[in-house]
This record gives C-alpha cells, structure tokens and sequence, in this order.
C-alpha cells in the first residue's frame, strides 16, 4: 500500500480537494445533462456538449497540478503514477478530454464517434466500481459503496443512451435524463466521509486501509 499522496497534502487537505473536485464535477454533468434534455428540441446545443466533456477532463488535470508550485510537480507526477487512485482520476480525466474530441468530430462527420459520449460514461463507470480508497475502515466502506453505485449508474446510462441512439424511444430518453439528474444531484452533494486518507498514528491508533476493487467479482 502507497501512502505517498500523504507527502502533497494533509488528510484534511485532501478532503477539502476531493469535495472541491466532485462538486466542480457535478456542476458541469448538470450543464451537461440541461443540454442533453432540451436538445430534443434544440439541437444546436449538442455543440456545446465536447466543450464541456474536454473542459471537465481539462479541469481535473489542471486542478491536479496546478495548486502546486512546478518545484512540486515532479513529486506530482509520481504521485499519479504510484497511487492507484490518484492514478485513475488521471485516466478519468483523459477520457473525458478524448470524448470531447470524439464527441466533436462524430457530429461534425456523423461517423461512429457519435458514441463517444456514452461510452465515455461506460469507461469511467467501470473504473469507479474498481475505485480504491484511502482511509479508515468506515471511511473507505462509505466511500466504496458510494463510487460504486455512482459507477454503476453510469454504466447502466451508457448503454441506455447506446440503445437509445438506435431505436429513439421517448420514454427511454426522460430514464436516461433522470439518471443523469440523480448523478448530478449525487457529485454537487458528496463529501468525503469522515476519517478519509487518514493515517496509521501513534495519538488514535486508527488504521488505514487501502481497499483496491480491481478484482472484486460482480
């Protein structure tokens, strides 16, 4: 187990970021999901969609490095290569920056990059129901429970929007947006549970446990 992200920041500085982050995050799957609605009758503003997708990638790298000193980026880098979360927040970022791009020129040549929206919401569900977590044991079973469910709803609206791609169904359309909202509503309102990316230490003895989903079996 990793402890290194412990050398950027305190656990309570931790927390702070990571409420920051999803809260952000939530903000702009909301803007999102209000254009994902009334595109049905304003089609237009499917344009804006791959400028929020590449914004909300953008977003978390720059917030990764950039309240940092560049004398800590180095340190930075290791991190999100070492720490298995903060490593996959990466790898959300980056899908969500290449969907933007997909998103961009499947509407502009209406070829098979139209999907990159959903199967976007597809790779980033799957790896949030193999989402580790960092902290004491109530802490990282909260947290688990919550990134899997949040993965989970994703997963399920990927292929729903898939399906609905083909076969246009109206119905269908208001699940999809509904769970889009439940999503929204879920990231604008998360907090870190308490005792999260809390340490091993000699005043509490509280434990740190580090739990990596990657082979849990559904």
């Amino acid at each position: 187990m990793s402890e290194i992200i412990h050398l950027l920041h305190s656990p309570e500085e931790l927390i702070a970021a990571s409420d920051f982050a999803h809260n952000i995050e939530g903000l702009i799957i909301l803007l999102i999901t209000l254009i994902f609605l009334f595109s049905r009758k304003y089609s237009i503003l499917n344009k804006f969609r791959p400028i929020l997708l590449s914004f909300t990638g953008a977003f978390l790298i720059l917030y990764i490095f950039l309240h940092h000193p560049p004398s800590e980026w180095p340190l930075v880098f290791k991190v999100l290569t070492e720490d298995r979360q903060q490593l996959q927040h990466f790898l959300i970022a980056l899908t969500a920056i290449f969907a933007g791009v997909g998103d961009y020129y499947g509407q502009k040549k209406k070829n098979i990059l139209t999907i990159s929206f959903p199967l976007m919401l597809l790779l980033i569900g799957i790896i949030f129901l193999m989402h580790p977590q960092h902290g004491v044991e109530e802490a990282v079973i909260k947290a688990v429970q919550f990134h899997e469910f949040l993965g989970s709803l994703l997963v399920i609206n990927g292929f729903l929007i898939l399906t609905n791609m083909k076969y246009k169904n109206k119905s269908l359309f208001y699940v999809i947006v509904a769970i889009l909202f439940l999503i929204t509503i879920m990231l604008l309102t998360y907090q870190e549970p308490v005792g999260a990316y809390h340490t091993i230490n000699n005043t509490n003895n509280t434990l740190l446990i580090y739990i990596n989903m990657k082979f849990r079996i559904w």
